[in-house]
């Protein structure tokens, strides 16, 4: 290979995310080597495979929720690749009544909701994206 790592060399990040499809994203860096040689170079990550556990969604997307049924807290991961900024996480009765919601602002992350004060029950928590486009998973809540 033309360049191999060493335990001296530096990684900086020059820039955002430079492009990106499906679960293939691209960033521009800067690597300067244990020698003082930079180098400039695009880091490219398959972030659909930093998270494991999920279940995948449409496009790619990816969700976990636990635990499930919940009695208190009510844990959920995303991986959710083209997020928009009016994106969010929310829980719903059966009517479709949103209860609680949060902002989606990061492609990796996690939201918490308590369920502590809604009744047992049968809730559906929906993730929100591509404008219209919404991804739906049923929780139970029990006390």
């Amino acid at each position: 290979p033309l360049y191999e790592p060493y335990i001296a060399d530096t990684l900086v990040i020059t820039g955002s995310m430079l492009s990106g499809n499906d679960s293939i994203i691209a960033i521009p860096c800067t690597v300067t080597d244990g020698l003082g040689r930079v180098l400039h170079d695009t880091l490219t990550v398959n972030v659909a495979c930093l998270v494991s556990g999920m279940e995948t969604l449409a496009y790619g997307n990816q969700l976990r929720i636990y635990p499930n049924p919940a009695n208190n807290m009510l844990h959920i991961e995303y991986l959710i690749l083209n997020q928009t900024s009016d994106c969010m996480i929310g829980l719903y009765d059966l009517k479709g009544t949103l209860l609680k919601s949060k902002p989606v602002k990061e492609k990796i992350g996690a939201v918490q909701f308590n369920v502590s004060d809604i009744p047992e029950g049968t809730y559906l928590i929906s993730v929100c994206n591509y404008g219209n486009k919404s991804y739906t998973k049923r929780i139970n809540v029990i006390h």
